[in-house]
């Protein structure tokens, strides 16, 4: 947000100055108090500055700008709940403002707008609708809601990455006037945004209330408290009728009633996707835009039926390892619990398939010790299902701080415990060795792929 802010201070600053050059020169004639001007100078910043810092920050996450969001959403009925939303949020700010006036010294509110002049650009014939209708709304959420709050929602829960995302919106705005609008504005957007998914929808929301200041002037009847005169509402304390501050509840509650009934169906943030293993052919050529690039660009030293397989593993284990890295303690010494609870209830499933696996020629090649290591019994069973039970109780080493040092110059030095990700193991194929690296991969936050021999 501050390289935002910084980038266009110092684009309008390159652009006041090229058109003083210009002045100076004799190209024009110097024009920078007209209101028209001064916003198509802060619309050419906006844009500039915005389409830098987006750029670059998409660039270093090497994503798009698909990435940030929908443009479209569905049904179209999601855009009729704007205008009631952002006519009940202008009721309730609005008597919040007679609340304050009514209680804090007058003189309080004398420096309370800091961006006066912003009202003369918003004023300015085409180009002030334009920047705050059109330009304000479009840059602002790929911002706010694009990149600050879905970076946050890969970080924390939705609630605290709405209400984070909107405390920085308001504060964007440098002006105490505006910050009680911004904050409101911008935790309603940020639940509309987790809610569908779609930045089309929130830059209409926003250009929607931008837009509710224009009209205000045109309203067609007094209300006392909301469009009275000035000076009489600096005289004594003016609320609100009750009936008008019910009808403002009445019509932000059904906009968010109209979005919650119609909007398609909320998923969860932080649910990793299984990736699908790519689909091989019986031709080697035609097997080049499905293999990863490594394999596409060796020549092939394995079927295409190992390949696939071996892809899909890796693929599957890669995206488990998304999820058992984030894994909380509980969970996994609950799913070790379990696997215990299932060992020991299925003594007769495992025995069977043991004695199946003894009778295979492949077992009667082996020596008498790799056969008994291989042959499972109810003592043996028991034994894993205690180890497993063992492994659970041991403390979670994933997030275990092991150093901490700060440097001379204030550097803090951590070295923490993470997990690896995916863990290949080649071993003897023995029932507890499988169990014992499947376990403890478990608990350190680790997928595994194992290979026996």
């Amino acid at each position: 947000m501050l390289g935002l802010v910084l980038a266009e201070v110092c684009v309008a600053a390159l652009i006041d100055q090229a058109y003083s050059l210009g002045t100076l020169t004799g190209f024009y004639e110097w024009a920078g108090d007209d209101p028209i001007i001064e916003a198509a100078f802060v619309i050419t910043a906006k844009l500039l500055a915005f389409g830098l810092v987006t750029a670059f920050l998409l660039r270093r996450a090497h994503e798009s700008w698909r990435s940030l969001g929908h443009v479209g959403f569905s049904p179209l009925i999601l855009a009729i709940a704007f205008p009631p939303i952002i006519a009940g949020t202008t009721i309730f700010l609005s008597e919040i403002d007679n609340l304050l006036r009514a209680y804090l010294p007058a003189n309080l509110f004398d420096g309370w707008d800091f961006a006066p002049e912003l009202e003369r650009l918003m004023s300015a014939p085409w180009v002030g609708p334009t920047l705050a209708v059109i330009i304000a709304p479009i840059t602002e959420e790929v911002i706010f809601r694009g990149l600050i709050l879905r970076g946050f929602l890969g970080r924390w829960k939705p609630r605290t990455a709405i209400i984070a995302s909107a405390t920085l919106f308001a504060l964007m705005h440098f002006n105490p006037a505006q910050t009680p609008v911004a904050l409101g504005l911008g935790l309603v957007l940020g639940w509309i945004y987790v809610r569908t998914r779609s930045l089309g929808l929130c830059m209409l929301g926003h250009a929607v209330n931008n837009s509710a200041s224009y009209p205000l002037s045109f309203f067609p009847f007094q209300i006392k408290g909301f469009n009275a005169d000035a000076d009489l509402a600096s005289q004594a304390a003016i609320f609100h009728p009750w009936w008008f501050d019910v009808t403002g509840v009445g019509l932000f509650l059904g906009g968010l009633w109209l979005i919650h009934r119609f909007a398609p169906a909320a998923e969860p943030w932080h649910v990793s996707p299984v990736l699908v293993p790519p689909l091989l052919g019986q031709s080697p050529s035609a097997n080049r835009n499905c293999l990863p690039p490594l394999l596409a660009k060796t020549p092939p030293s394995m079927s295409a039926e190992l390949v696939a397989l071996v892809t899909s593993l890796a693929q599957r284990a890669r995206a488990a390892s998304l999820v058992l890295a984030n894994a909380p303690t509980p969970a996994k010494n609950s799913t070790l619990a379990q696997l215990a609870d299932l060992i020991e209830a299925s003594h007769e499933a495992l025995l069977a398939a043991n004695a199946l696996d003894l009778a295979s020629p492949e077992a009667a090649a082996l020596t008498p010790a790799s056969l008994d290591r291989l042959t499972l019994n109810p003592a043996r069973l028991a034994h894993l299902a205690q180890s497993v039970r063992e492994v659970g109780a041991l403390p979670d080493p994933v997030g275990t701080v092991l150093d901490d040092t700060t440097r001379p110059n204030g550097l803090r030095i951590r070295k923490v415990r993470v997990p690896i990700g995916v863990i290949g193991i080649i071993y003897e194929a023995r029932p507890n060795v499988t169990i014992d690296c499947a376990i403890l991969c478990l608990k350190s936050g680790n997928a595994s792929i194992l290979r026996g021999v």
